[in-house]
């Protein structure tokens, strides 16, 4: 059995999800098709994919050899250097990405990705709501916070240094917390955004401490919040990124220094039944090496 040629068109079929739209775009008859799948199938020893007359669907063993066979594409793109090759890079990327990254971290990344692959589109939406990627159209979509769902397949591109503050006037009227106990009694900013808003966690020598936090003032945007915060209003945590100008002008002030917050991860996503083309897994790979070569800090806000 030709494994490399059953896996490409077992992606055909997860792409085009059938296998007689797989036949045609593979010029082959959708029974050649089936059989190759089924080989795979029978040389894996597992059953890949749930088929009824109008879809195909991953089981959970194929969700798990995904990945690999994702890991195995890639590999051989590189060695004949489809990753790489402007020529052969095309197409159009839906992505979706929070409002505050999508304008202070994508444009510089994509822009980049845009000069290197002059035939790839990108349609960015940015928005502060977790969305279905199938039903939405998306390829793909950037997530902050906790490992998503399964499904959807995620790959960590980074984490997030998270820092605490406040106004100096808020802190002049309200005292300073010197431990993250004494949040309970402070006007604590919430964004909203995420999946536990109002549990604030901490660490100290490797010990987590969770915290309970609550205020008069919740919003999805960090901007919002930020702004809040600057007008004396209360506590913030947010992204290094999202406040390291204020705590240079010296319009918020840091916290809890002796208390780093647990960093958060930074997810992109795809949709879990569908094999990613070549485009597609080009722009998670530079995504990912672009945020190992930028990390998260002095980012223009």
């Amino acid at each position: 059995m030709d494994l490399l040629k059953s896996i490409r068109i077992f992606r055909a079929v997860l792409e085009q999800q059938s296998f007689s739209a797989a036949a045609t775009s593979l010029s082959l008859v959708p029974s050649a098709v089936s059989r190759q799948v089924s080989e795979l199938e029978r040389h894996l020893g597992v059953q890949l994919l749930q088929r009824t007359t109008r879809s195909v669907r991953l089981t959970d063993e194929g969700q798990r050899y995904l990945a690999k066979m994702e890991a195995i594409c890639t590999e051989v793109d590189g060695l004949y250097g489809t990753n790489h090759s402007q020529d052969d890079l095309s197409g159009t990327i839906r992505m979706v990405a929070p409002v505050l990254f999508g304008q202070s971290i994508l444009p510089t990344a994509l822009a980049e990705f845009g000069r290197e692959n002059p035939g790839v589109a990108i349609e960015l939406q940015l928005l502060n709501r977790q969305c279905n990627l199938v039903e939405e159209g998306y390829d793909f979509a950037i997530r902050t916070g906790k490992q998503p769902d399964s499904d959807v397949v995620a790959t960590k591109l980074t984490t997030m240094r998270m820092l605490t503050g406040a106004s100096p006037g808020y802190l002049a009227l309200n005292g300073t917390p010197e431990t993250p106990a004494d949040l309970a009694t402070h006007n604590c900013l919430i964004n909203n955004v995420h999946r536990t808003p109002r549990s604030w966690l901490y660490q100290q020598q490797g010990q987590r401490i969770p915290v309970k936090v609550d205020g008069d003032f919740e919003s999805n945007d960090s901007l919002c919040i930020r702004a809040q915060a600057q007008a004396d209003r209360g506590i913030v945590q947010l992204a290094d990124f999202q406040v390291w100008r204020a705590f240079d002008t010296g319009a918020l002030v840091p916290i809890l220094s002796d208390f780093e917050p647990a960093p958060v991860s930074v997810w992109l996503m795809h949709p879990a039944q569908r094999f990613l083309p070549s485009v597609q897994r080009s722009l998670m790979q530079f995504l990912s090496d672009y945020l190992k070569r930028n990390q998260l800090k002095r980012m223009p806000v």
